[in-house]
């Protein structure tokens, strides 16, 4: 019976333990506690018990200053302090679109940390909130930022994310023979990484083909197209495009066409592909040409019923330079990814000799625009061993060449992409780059920038050749302003827009003379939607007149009516003989 006592009074007494920590056997009645065999004073078994009241956590003090215009895809350190208190063992951390952090959240955190890499914020005005969370799941108060994060709706341009981002055509030839094996998931997820890295940092189209067709098949047979935008695609070619997801999924497709027993000539294929998406959009003038041949052959010379290497270049080399200047590429690569190793090693295999032989052949050629040299050096320039390759690896090769291609770029002109109308004169330019940043200094021709308004075809680059075109609102860049890989520029303006129904000439004018555009068309002289000369004016408001819209000036003006009238970020221009 005392035996059961001691078991139900242990089961009662559960918080507690029934021996102590020196081992000690414990038995316990109603009445006595009484200790057996105990080589350790016993320690006071049962506590005093107190209820303590859910305390909120202290609210949290967040860290400033944020930076309130960070560049677009720029991650932000958000980092808060807790005031000591030791009852918080989380933190939510939340991120908005608009200010004051009462929108629905973008995205949500948890971290026992008291700071966050905050992945880069949408364009606009965001704000981020964070809450601590004590043991009980008790939030404090949300602390929110004080001031606006403001990634300005503008344009951050780098070069290598560039809106004038370096055309690039990728012409992808996979072997589609018998023995071929080329489709396993590392290489797929491969492709897929290199797609992505591509369509990160070019203006790219990427068409996909078998390497070999039946004579009965049409060139663009099981061809598919992946682009940066449908910009000069004929409708043909966007017939053929495919979302970037399931890019790589085609590859089954492609490699299974039927090559109705045709001798490979990875070569001529090439050659026929480009010639015949040179006009429908595919394949475009001033860009760089990358034509890449995956094989496990080779393209060999038949002689005496045998195919034998060496096989003549000439013919074949001609015929692809030729393309080169029909459509102006600034650089032509013929990138190889076959076997280095003697025919039959691996069992299926071919030494790719020929491929081999017109990589080098091509990267070398004193004819290229834009000379390549990420290859100096390499026993065989352009071309990459297959055998033994890791897949997961086997793009590293053609991504570092796209890397030490772009690096050489510069630019002095720079595209202002600025969302509706904008005022010139408020115009903000921050250069960011390895050293930290800074911003340049408006009407600055030493080492700042000048906005020249609407250009037509101008060429951003200047290095290593002039290039990359833009057409729209654009800044001249000057000295240390100018721009190199990696360095990134962010063009904004936070003013509102202005509206004017004057334009003060630069001097006096014959009036007959005078000839006007807006943003490149013409304006005629009219009562209705032209211009009126109105010939010297002292202090006019040439802004349309509502309260705190006075810029008042004084020279020889004309008044605009009508559509005439224009807003900042409009470009207006004149040009007269000068009266006497």
């Amino acid at each position: 019976m005392k035996s059961i006592n001691i078991i139900l009074t242990c089961l009662l007494l559960f918080l507690f333990s029934c021996k102590n920590d020196g081992g000690t056997t414990l038995i316990v009645s109603n009445s006595s506690l009484l200790a057996v065999q105990t080589p350790t004073p016993l320690p006071t078994l049962i506590p005093t018990l107190t209820a303590t009241p859910t305390q909120t956590p202290s609210q949290p003090t967040i860290n400033m200053p944020i930076p309130e215009t960070p560049f677009y895809g720029q991650k932000l350190t958000f980092s808060w302090s807790n005031s000591g208190d030791t009852s918080i063992i989380s933190y939510k951390v939340k991120t908005y679109t608009g200010v004051d952090c009462t929108s629905v959240a973008q995205s949500e955190v948890t971290t026992s940390e008291t700071k966050l890499d905050i992945d880069p914020l949408p364009l606009g005005t965001s704000s981020i909130s964070v809450q601590a969370f004590n043991i009980e799941g008790t939030g404090s108060l949300v602390a929110c930022t004080d001031s606006i994060i403001n990634t300005f709706t503008s344009n951050l341009v780098c070069a290598d994310y560039n809106i004038v981002k370096p055309k690039i055509d990728f012409l992808f030839l996979w072997d589609n023979s018998a023995s071929q094996t080329y489709v396993e998931p590392a290489l797929r997820s491969s492709f897929n990484n290199l797609v992505n890295r591509i369509s990160a940092d070019f203006d790219h189209h990427i068409l996909m083909a078998p390497l070999i067709r039946s004579n009965s098949d049409s060139v663009d047979i099981n061809s598919f197209l992946v682009s940066y935008d449908n910009t000069g695609l004929s409708s043909g070619a966007l017939n053929r495009q495919v979302p970037y997801n399931i890019a790589a999924s085609k590859l089954d497709q492609i490699v299974s066409t039927v090559n109705g027993g045709n001798q490979e000539n990875g070569f001529y294929r090439a050659y026929e592909i480009i010639n015949n998406n040179r006009t429908n959009g595919i394949f475009r003038p001033h860009a760089y040409l990358m034509i890449v041949v995956m094989s496990n052959g080779d393209v060999r010379t038949y002689i005496n019923g045998y195919w034998v290497h060496p096989y003549n270049l000439t013919t074949d080399k001609n015929r692809l330079l030729n393309l080169r200047t029909t459509l102006v590429n600034d650089q032509m690569r013929f990138m190889s990814l076959v076997s280095h190793a003697y025919d039959g090693i691996p069992s299926g295999f071919k030494r790719g000799y020929a491929y081999t032989d017109m990589s080098s052949q091509i990267y070398n050629d004193a004819g290229q625009v834009i000379r390549p040299t990420d290859q100096a050096g390499k026993t065989y320039p352009d071309s990459y061993n297959i055998v033994g390759a890791d897949y997961n690896r086997i793009f590293d090769g053609l991504n570092q060449s796209l890397t030490m291609d772009t690096i050489v770029h510069e630019y002095n002109y720079w595209p202002v992409t600025l969302s509706g109308n904008f005022d010139p004169l408020t115009l903000k330019a921050t250069k960011y780059n390895s050293s930290g940043n800074h911003d340049l200094t408006l009407n600055d021709t030493t080492n700042g920038f000048v906005y020249i308004g609407y250009q037509t075809n101008q060429n951003t680059r200047y290095a290593p050749t002039p290039g990359e075109p833009y057409t729209g609102n654009v800044v001249r860049l000057y000295g240390s302003g100018k721009v190199k890989y990696p360095d990134c520029i962010i063009v904004s303006t936070s003013a509102q827009t202005s509206d004017y129904r004057f334009f003060k000439l630069s001097g006096k004018p014959h009036p007959d003379s005078i000839q006007c555009t807006k943003n490149g068309v013409s304006v005629a002289q009219s009562l209705t939607n032209g211009w009126e000369y109105m010939g010297y004016v002292t202090i006019q408001n040439v802004k349309i007149e509502s309260p705190g819209t006075f810029e008042n000036q004084t020279g020889y003006m004309l008044k605009l009516r009508g559509s005439a009238t224009y807003t900042s970020g409009d470009t207006f221009l004149c040009n007269f003989t000068p009266g006497t």
